[in-house]
């Protein structure tokens, strides 16, 4: 279980790795945290205003453990299916591999890049 009980939160990476690593994710409903994680399907969210309701969340997690499970195994799978790095930067990289190799042509250099970083980037997963 993965407790995140921010007042506020850009991004949220820590929510993001929780998910990636199968835990159940509790956390407020501010900032990033509320693109990241779906209530009720991909964690929970709580007013961060409202302690309460975070202790009534972390309790009714801790005790379900069919909720727990479902939550975990969704969390896993969204970060795997719309979260990992390549899947979000490749795109980009093949927009700026593609206007690279225009410019170059255009300037009438013979060398650029022989293959697509996202070529290399599905292939070196761990240099993200």
């Amino acid at each position: 279980l993965l407790v995140v009980p921010s007042y506020f939160e850009t991004f949220g990476l820590s929510a993001l790795e929780g998910m990636r690593a199968a835990l159940a994710v509790i956390a407020t409903d501010v900032g990033g945290l509320t693109e990241s994680i779906t209530h009720e399907v991909t964690g929970l969210l709580v007013d961060s205003q409202n302690e309460s309701a975070l202790l009534d969340a972390i309790d009714r997690v801790l005790t379900d453990p069919e909720l727990r499970s479902r939550l975990s195994q969704a969390a896993q799978r969204e970060v795997e299916k719309n979260w990992y790095w390549n899947q979000r930067i490749s795109p980009w990289l093949g927009l700026y591999y593609e206007d690279f190799k225009k410019n170059s042509a255009a300037q009438n250099r013979d060398t650029y890049v022989a293959e697509p970083l996202s070529t290399y980037l599905s292939s070196n997963t761990s240099a993200l």
